[in-house]
């Protein structure tokens, strides 16, 4: 059951526009609304206003679409409420429609969704093979750009299998994805998709977000999905991620997150991919990015073993943390052109490397290319005390004591009982007073220092003073000691 307000096919002029205003507002089980074009003219706007709730369901949907011998624009789609809900299949879509059986495929833009809610955002699930979402699109053979879709919430949560879509499949631009939220969810096959399959170009996805972006597994049923997508069919993936992917020719879109903890787990993704186009361009920002379990950030061109030059990645992150061997990369790859450059600036990168190329056992950080000219890889200090996780192997063999501080002036004196160097480990403190001390590691004997005094010196004697070492130094049998800085 549906509210259609659709102009027929050969009718000219514009479609109306459809405004609900209510306390709450839902729409379940397959019903629409609609207000599409298959005319010449353009298709209608929705604009629903609660001040609770919108909840769709149950392959429920608003849709302003240019049909099938359509020329026109897609109308806009605009919710302002408390919270949004999306789900079981549910969709708000604007769309420019391929060619039917009967009629060639529409022309005109897409257009535009715009969501404003002062609490949540959810969209979840997957029903009858349709993934829960929000699309502007534009489709094989169509004429037109996708519409932008723009999301302002306190949360934002995207999860099985669910979509928000702005790709074209056509050989214009794809439409731009924009979210400003609190606390930003991309679970279990949750995706943000900006993608042209031809030789168009893709839009661009930008979140700001105020407390924490989490992006975390897979939908585990993606096969079904895309066998019951039919004409809107994913290449992408079953993976939670954002995605600006070019599987064309075209340009690819850029990918920008800030947000002061970005987590990346169980194969989340941030791809800005080309099949045979250049890159997108990565830009991070926030105080720890954490990448775990096959977590990948990627402007790799070339995907299809064409040319194209790798994307730019820049992450200003004063801490980024993965596991070695989680094989979570950092990718600016090209087959045949030039593998991009990837800037970083931290005060602390740990678990992940730096490399000339791809490891799929440890973590990465690479620029490659496989034909062409590698790219750059720049890891910056804002302070020069940058902690790495590539420090030196210590030494096999241990220190001897003696040498170290026998000729040190500390230790000049004649008198075994007013001089003694004790070396304690961790856990060193007496546990009462009288007991010796107690180290939970070995770390050598303990014993007073009293000989290798230089016969022409003078013993160091109570009032004399002290000169502190001014450098080590190595003897030609190995042996390490501090310098003999001290008046004779």
């Amino acid at each position: 059951m549906g509210f259609l307000a659709p102009w027929k096919q050969g009718s000219r002029g514009n479609g109306g526009n459809i405004t609900i205003d209510s306390r709450s507002f839902s729409l379940r089980d397959g019903a629409q609304l609609a207000a599409s074009t298959f005319g010449q003219g353009d298709a209608g706007n929705f604009k629903v206003t609660a001040t609770d709730a919108v909840s769709v369901a149950g392959n429920a949907g608003i849709f302003s679409t240019v049909e099938a011998g359509g020329v026109g624009k897609g109308g806009d789609i605009d919710i302002n409420a408390a919270t949004l809900s999306l789900t079981e299949g549910a969709q708000l879509l604007t769309i420019t429609r391929e060619a039917s059986d009967t009629q060639p495929a529409g022309q005109g833009n897409a257009g535009n969704v715009n969501v404003k809610v002062t609490e949540s955002v959810n969209i979840a699930g997957v029903k009858n093979g349709a993934p829960s979402g929000i699309g502007s699109l534009v489709n094989t053979g169509t004429k037109g750009n996708g519409g932008n879709i723009t999301i302002d919430s306190s949360s934002f949560s995207l999860r099985d299998g669910a979509l928000i879509d702005a790709g074209t499949r056509n050989d214009d631009k794809g439409g731009n994805i924009a979210v400003n939220t609190g606390i930003f969810e991309a679970l279990e096959g949750g995706q943000l998709i900006t993608t042209t399959s031809s030789n168009g170009s893709a839009g661009k996805i930008i979140i700001n977000v105020i407390q924490k972006a989490i992006v975390n597994g897979s939908y585990p049923n993606y096969n079904n999905l895309v066998a019951q997508e039919g004409d809107r069919v994913r290449n992408i993936g079953p993976n939670s991620g954002l995605f600006v992917s070019s599987s064309g020719s075209g340009d690819t879109g850029n990918i920008e997150v800030n947000s002061p903890q970005i987590t990346l787990d169980n194969q989340g993704k941030l791809n800005a991919n080309s099949a045979s186009g250049n890159g997108g361009n990565i830009n991070l920002t926030s105080d720890l990015l954490l990448m775990r379990r096959g977590a990948q950030i990627s402007t790799n061109a070339g995907t299809a073993k064409k040319g194209g030059d790798g994307g730019n990645i820049d992450i200003n992150s004063k801490f980024i943390v993965a596991l070695p061997q989680e094989n979570s990369d950092i990718t600016a790859n090209a087959f045949s052109g030039t593998g991009g450059n990837v800037n970083i600036l931290s005060q602390g990168i740990f678990g992940i490397e730096p490399r000339q190329q791809q490891n799929d056992a440890t973590s990465d950080i690479t620029a490659s290319s496989d034909l062409g000219v590698p790219g750059v890889l720049n890891l910056t200090d804002p302070d020069d005390s940058n902690i790495r996780n590539n420090l030196d192997d210590l030494p096999e063999n241990q220190i001897d004591t003696d040498a170290l501080i026998a000729n040190s002036c500390i230790s000049r004196s004649t008198k075994r009982q007013e001089n003694s160097f004790k070396i304690t480990g961790s856990g060193g403190l007496r546990n009462s007073p009288g007991d010796g001390f107690i180290s939970e590691y070995s770390t050598g004997d303990v014993r007073n220092v009293e000989s290798n005094i230089q016969p022409n010196s003078r013993a160091w004697k109570k009032g004399d003073r002290i000169i502190e070492p001014t450098g080590v130094y190595k003897l030609s049998d190995g042996k390490i000691l501090l310098s003999r800085g001290c008046s004779s």
